[in-house]
């Protein structure tokens, strides 16, 4: 499993039950972050899906992105085949702008 944004209350929630699951579990975050999610069990990455992506392309079973950095492109992109998007917010949607795949745009943008 790959969780965008372990984190956060939903990513660090999902990393405990998947590990107790005993899954093999990654996970994104910023840095100062990683300590704390290592020690939990999760393998991390920095948050740009350019350090994390070439190796994780195409291997997860479930990817959990509660950040949508980029549309889901990269989270969709780490799926396996068979794989699972699952979207719980999209907290980068006030931090980034307007969201291709949707239209949506940043509340900022209508200043």
């Amino acid at each position: 499993i790959l969780i965008i944004g372990g984190n956060g209350p939903s990513g660090l929630a999902t990393i405990e039950l998947a590990l107790l699951e005993g899954a093999n579990v990654f996970t994104t975050a910023d840095e100062r972050h990683h300590e704390y999610l290592t020690n939990m069990g999760a393998k991390c990455f920095p948050i740009d899906p350019n350090m994390w992506l070439p190796t994780l392309q195409g291997k997860m079973d479930v990817v959990l992105d509660s950040v949508c950095l980029d549309g889901y492109d990269s989270s969709s992109l780490a799926l396996n085949s068979a794989g699972t998007l699952v979207c719980t917010g999209m907290s980068a949607v006030y931090t980034q702008g307007q969201i291709r795949a949707y239209g949506m745009r940043d509340v900022r943008d209508y200043k």
